[in-house]
């Protein structure tokens, strides 16, 4: 285990939970100062401080050109969705790209049946990719990195996963994007959970399902997450049509008084790896059977860590 994610996860404080459907949210909040200021990725583009676009006109499919004339860096966050171009996109692995500079990042394709001009560059999609997705992103990129081959996902899984959720979804669409399927869903299950409101100094969620852990994200910066969780929650509508339907409150299933000292003590027990990022700091890649994390780190700072659970 990292002592930076460690101690970061000890220093967490955990909020009132929030009933979701079949799920309980758990807002988290940290006795930590943010040290690192940084932009996140829908602010960077809707100021223009940062563009992505295809790296040329013709395309590569797993990488796109970023450049930054911002100050600060700008986290860009795994699973975060890239609108436009000739396809649309979202980022393989979270990373943060240094003030004033030009680079390739690594993203997948969710859009298979796509691939013309729509704009010269990419808007923020508003979205994260559902969790099945963003955990094989995950264990694939893993795979890719440990047998050299840099942060390449299952693309072929990927497109496999996003027909999987228009079946579930009944949703027609002729390109097969991921976002169309949050568009087939209903408008006031979005609205309802678009209104769950962020709290000053909330820095991320932790998500139970019947009382077990499944899915813990966090960052550094509460201003940050304050663009991210409606992207979370947006992403729990991709596999949870459950949601879109109002009913009574099922039973309250307590969650464990000790699961995040459980949870540090499965993540001390993973295999660890650590990468250089295409930014700025180092990865930190945790695998185990019933476990699958990653998490950025800069400057001896925790800057954003995605965990899922069995």
């Amino acid at each position: 285990m990292s002592p930076i994610v460690d101690a970061s996860l000890a220093a967490l404080a955990v909020g009132p939970p929030i009933p979701l459907g079949e799920l309980t949210l758990l807002p988290l909040f940290s006795s930590r100062a943010p040290g690192l200021a940084y932009l996140g990725l829908a602010e960077a583009l809707e100021t223009r401080q940062l563009v992505i676009s295809e790296v040329s006109h013709a395309g590569e499919v797993p990488e796109l050109a970023l450049s930054s004339s911002a100050s600060l860096p700008v986290l860009l966050v795994e699973g975060e969705a890239l609108i436009g171009a000739r396809q649309d996109r979202f980022v393989n692995a979270s990373l943060l790209v240094p003030p004033g500079a030009g680079m390739r990042i690594p993203v997948s394709c969710m859009e298979a049946g796509r691939w013309s001009w729509s704009r010269p560059d990419f808007v923020d999609g508003g979205l994260l990719a559902s969790d099945a997705i963003r955990r094989r992103t995950q264990r694939s990129v893993l795979a890719s990195l440990a047998a050299g081959r840099g942060r390449r996902s299952d693309q072929a899984g990927i497109w496999s996963d996003i027909d999987q959720l228009h079946a579930r979804a009944g949703s027609r669409t002729e390109t097969r994007s991921l976002r169309h399927v949050l568009e087939q869903r209903n408008a006031g299950a979005q609205r309802r959970i678009e209104a769950l409101p962020g709290q000053p100094g909330q820095l991320g969620l932790a998500r139970f399902e019947a009382g077990r852990l499944r899915a813990l994200e966090l960052c550094s910066r509460d201003d940050v997450w304050s663009r991210l969780q409606p992207k979370l929650l947006r992403s729990l509508l991709l596999e949870r049509s459950t949601l879109e339907h109002p009913r009574s409150p099922a039973r309250s299933v307590p969650l464990p008084e000790d699961w995040l000292t459980a949870l540090r003590a499965r993540m001390s027990r993973s295999d660890v790896e650590r990468y250089a990022s295409p930014g700025l700091g180092h990865e930190l890649r945790f695998e185990a059977p019933d476990l699958d994390a990653t998490a950025l780190v800069h400057a001896g700072e925790l800057l954003h860590l995605a965990v899922y659970c069995d």
